[in-house]
């Protein structure tokens, strides 16, 4: 069995994953990534913690039924996406309980306690330049780090697009995914 890292970007609407071998760098195209869609759940917050602990356990079999083991599990910091003065109390109060429970059932499914990294700290660990909104015309981080990856490891790429021909946003959320996991592998990462 190949030991790999888990990355997950944690959100309420998508959650991003990527599986890296443990010794990732900045040219190792991800042996797995995907998402979980909990966009047409309608069924309020439990019936998402539902969704995803089915979903994931999926994940975590299927990497494991083509012989990969998880020995590590890399979450993005949710405290650290939010900007004074533009998410509620209750936004970020949401979302920490999410990635809290999602932590909880990755770490029971692997046995693994998960490693918190902050988004902006595991772009610059893999050399993703950025520019701030203001600089850079208004282009948030996610989609400057996806503009960025596409010109590299993931030039040869064919994203899902939508019937506006642009790329699907949950692939913003893979691509996260992939930046903390290769973060965590090139060893940044606090515990809980």
């Amino acid at each position: 069995m190949d030991d790999v890292c888990l990355g997950l970007d944690v959100s309420t609407a998508v959650i991003g994953w990527a599986l890296l071998p443990i010794g990732a760098n900045a040219m190792t195209h991800p042996v797995m990534r995907g998402h979980i869609d909990l966009r047409r759940n309608k069924g309020g917050f439990w019936s998402k913690v539902d969704q995803m602990e089915r979903e994931l356990f999926d994940v975590i079999a299927r990497a494991v039924t083509i012989g990969h083991r998880i020995v590590r599990l890399c979450i993005e910091d949710p405290l650290q996406r939010f900007r004074k003065g533009l998410s509620s109390a209750h936004t970020i109060a949401l979302l920490a309980k999410f990635n809290v429970l999602v932590a909880s059932h990755a770490r029971r499914l692997l046995g693994v306690d998960p490693l918190y990294i902050d988004a902006t700290a595991a772009r610059k660990k893999i050399g993703v330049p950025l520019l701030s909104k203001k600089k850079s015309n208004g282009i948030d981080q996610k989609v400057q780090t996806f503009q960025y990856l596409c010109k590299g490891i993931f030039k040869d790429e064919k994203w899902p697009l939508n019937r506006n021909g642009k790329v699907q946003p949950f692939v913003f959320d893979e691509v996260d995914s992939y930046v903390i996991c290769l973060a965590g592998c090139l060893g940044l990462g606090d515990p809980a």
